[in-house]
């Protein structure tokens, strides 16, 4: 898929006749298997080394986020993609997945409560920010306007839905009551 457009490398298949155009390559049911399979497995390998090795995910992933943040959009494999994004959290140092966003979570929290910044510095100034880091409750901060559209095309993640902290007062009131 397009989101994967800095993978480069050959695929050697034997199912593949070599009298065929490339037309005909382009619209065969093999080719689109051949591409599902590619992608979940190299989603599968980024997963794979964000799990063992977090730093060097760490430093990859800020040179290629905005592809992946891309394929969070990708309705054929976004399932897939969502836990490889990473987001600095109010409550955490160093950036973490929605999954260890959900574990940080308190036990009254049903939502997943984010805020943009361009840094953690200028968020945790915020006014918005303040109650809910003083009740414990983790925030998202976001650093580009990607992250909301994602939020919103995903919907739900585990059960949560997402909360903007800057608008979604409502949300934010109730899980301050309920803290």
């Amino acid at each position: 898929p397009n989101f994967l457009r800095f993978v480069k490398g050959v695929v050697d298949c034997e199912d593949i006749p070599l009298n065929i155009s490339r037309e005909n390559y382009q619209d065969s049911a093999l080719m689109h298997k051949l591409k599902v399979f590619l992608t979940k497995r190299i989603l599968k390998f980024m997963r794979d080394e964000a799990d063992k090795n977090p730093d060097a995910y760490k430093k990859w992933y800020n040179e290629f986020s905005v592809f992946i943040k891309e394929g969070s959009l990708d309705p054929e494999f976004k399932k897939d993609v969502i836990d490889l994004n990473r987001y600095e959290i109010n409550t955490e140092e160093g950036f973490s997945s929605l999954k260890e966003y959900v574990k940080l979570k308190t036990k009254t929290q049903d939502r997943i409560f984010f805020m943009f910044s361009p840094n953690k510095v200028l968020a945790k100034d915020s006014p918005y920010m303040y109650p809910l880091t003083k009740a414990g409750i983790p925030v998202i901060i976001a650093n580009t306007h990607i992250d909301e559209i994602i939020f919103r095309e995903i919907d739900t993640f585990e059960g949560l839905k997402f909360a903007n902290i800057e608008t979604d007062h409502e949300d934010v009131e109730r899980a301050l009551k309920g803290v």
